[in-house]
């Protein structure tokens, strides 16, 4: 009946012998004593019995309490029995229906975020799991190991069918990091020296790109398996440069260097980033990579240990052995909120890709959950947001000057607020940024796009002309039209104007700011927040939210907003196919 539980028979170990050492001479007290003591030992076996794992519940499904979740929490998972087997890696699916979770015995567990139930286990490396991704279509699960330097035949790349829990793939490749193809049809890794594609219907090498020059350590690479981050070796100084190679070019970027060896990098999903941490160092570090820039984000008072980027590539998370995590806005380089629920080391955070939603992970002899947090609680605060009343041009203004504002939390809940109060509050939107649709002939320009497939050449071109001077409202719907193009002319003309930039005057920092808040409101809108007294008023908002950020993607000067907006449908359409 002991079986399986080491601690409880030490505990009533410890019990026996300490009421042998304790007995009184005295023989009524003796007796008394010993009465008292038989009457615990009756207690503490009962407890053994009904807590003892042969009555059909192993130890490993003991699960943390969820009606005692942390404020702002949604849902708790892992062992809390067992000392020191915590989290240590963790990665949500593309669409955010599951969510896998590596312990520091090497077993990755896939949860079903829906019914926060385990699917699979998946256990089958000797060495520390390093990388875990997702197939596309949620099939496939991918686990990859580095190993040790000296003991190559352990360092292997898996990958694993979900839904029967199989073993598809076996690779004895090293990986650092490895990532599904977007097509879901190959595999990227990263091993020691190499970027390699992997084709997983049989385990072929496709590609091999060699990134390693002379004596460079890798770290990560991008999702698209264009850059490779790297350290050198410490040279004069004991400083570790950290560098990125990109494949394309065959260039070195050198960014700034660290007395300490790093320890874990990543890219933003837009590139435009990199966040890195190091040994015996409490800060996490941003670079931005198209200036070289460096950020020091200080906010741990202990090392840090796990960084992640949020899908939307507008937050970073940090996790410390301070037993917290904190969440930084990219915009201002701040910090937003930190969380402070665990009760040991939180070694691992992941943002789910779709949803509003944080996972953190710990490890120790105190705590050994995960905790996934509702993540519009944490940026916008608990408390409740409504929009401003009344909706006029003053309150507009009020809001769109805060939008910038520092700290980032007021930022943020003025985003909030406007995204709930679009249906008052979008046309006000639209015009700041450049896509009201006020005095807009939608019928005109249809007509005009029309009017490209015409067989006159002076009407192909005076159209041409005509649909350049209506700006970015043209170049929507232009956009839309060159879906259902029938004929080379037309697609020729409508490709034209789409590459014609529309001019703006120079974007000040804060409101370069200000527009990527309004395409974070937008998306808001796109998905259905608003507040509305009737379904037509909040399809009117969506409609019209969508329509700027089409407008903004694809008419708009600055690349980031653009890149921003179109990153923004992408999500907006992944959401509406996953609720199909």
């Amino acid at each position: 009946m002991f079986s399986g539980n080491a601690n409880l028979k030490s505990l009533f170990a410890h019990w026996f012998t300490r009421s042998n050492d304790t007995v009184d001479t005295d023989p009524c007290t003796a007796s008394r004593g010993w009465a008292l003591s038989i009457a615990s030992a009756l207690a503490l076996l009962l407890v053994l019995f009904l807590t003892s794992p042969t009555l059909g519940q192993s130890a490993n499904e003991s699960l943390p309490d969820n009606a005692q979740l942390p404020d702002d929490a949604i849902w708790q998972f892992g062992e809390n029995e067992s000392p020191y087997n915590g989290i240590y890696k963790l990665a949500y699916s593309t669409d955010g229906k599951y969510l896998a979770a590596r312990s520091s015995d090497n077993i990755v567990t896939v949860y079903d975020t829906k019914t926060h139930q385990p699917l699979q286990t998946f256990a089958g490396h000797d060495q520390p799991i390093q990388c875990i991704d997702f197939s596309k279509d949620g099939k496939y699960v991918l686990t990859g190991a580095n190993g040790q330097r000296d003991d190559r035949k352990t360092e292997h790349t898996k990958i694993w069918d979900i839904q029967t829990g199989k073993l598809k793939l076996d690779l004895d490749i090293q990986a650092y990091a490895a990532f599904f193809s977007p097509n879901g049809e190959n595999i990227l890794i990263m091993d020691e020296k190499a970027v390699n594609t992997i084709r997983i219907a049989d385990g072929k090498l496709l590609v091999k790109k060699i990134w390693k020059q002379s004596n460079e350590r890798p770290l990560t690479m991008s999702r698209n398996g264009n850059r490779v981050a790297f350290y050198r070796s410490p040279i004069a100084g004991r400083v570790y440069n950290l560098s990125i190679y990109d494949l394309t070019s065959k260039s070195t970027t050198v960014l700034q260097g660290n007395l300490n060896q790093p320890k874990y990098a990543t890219f933003s999903n837009d590139n435009l980033h990199l966040a890195a941490i190091f040994n015996r160092d409490e800060n996490a570090y941003l670079w931005d990579l198209r200036t070289r820039t460096q950020f020091v984000l200080s906010g741990h008072s202990e090392r840090t240990a796990a960084i992640a980027f949020s899908s939307d590539s507008r937050f970073l998370a940090s996790t410390g052995l301070d037993d917290s995590a904190i969440i930084w806005d990219l915009l201002t380089r701040q910090k937003v909120k930190a969380l402070d629920a665990h009760a040991d080391n939180v070694n691992s955070v992941a943002f789910a890709p779709l949803d509003a939603k944080l996972v953190t992970g710990s490890s120790g002899q105190k705590d050994n959950r995960g905790i996934i947090w509702n993540l519009n609680s944490l940026l916008f605060s608990a408390k409740e947001i409504e929009p401003p009343k009344p909706a006029d041009a003053n309150a507009f203004k009020h809001l769109w000057i805060r939008m910038s504002a520092r700290p980032p939390q007021h930022a943020l809940v003025t985003t909030r607020k406007l995204a709930l109060g679009g249906v008052q509050l979008i046309g006000f939107l639209e015009e700041k940024i450049g896509v009201s649709t006020a005095g807009v002939d939608e019928d005109e320009i249809i007509k005009l796009i029309d009017m490209l497939n015409s067989e006159l050449y002076s009407e192909r071109e005076s159209a041409s002309i005509a649909l350049k001077e209506h700006g970015p409202h043209a170049i929507s719907l232009a956009n839309q039209a060159l879906e259902k193009a029938t004929t080379a002319e037309t697609r020729y003309r409508i490709t034209r104007l789409l590459r014609q930039p529309v001019v703006r005057p120079p974007i000040d920092p804060q409101e370069l700011c200000r527009l990527h808040r309004s395409i974070m409101a937008l998306e808001m809108m796109a998905n259905g927040d608003a507040v509305a007294k009737s379904a037509e008023a909040a399809r009117d908002v969506e409609k019209r939210a969508i329509f700027a950020l089409q407008t903004l993607a694809l008419g708009h000067e600055n690349i980031d907003v653009a890149n921003d907006a179109q990153a923004a449908l992408d999500r907006i359409a992944a959401k509406k196919q996953r609720s199909l």
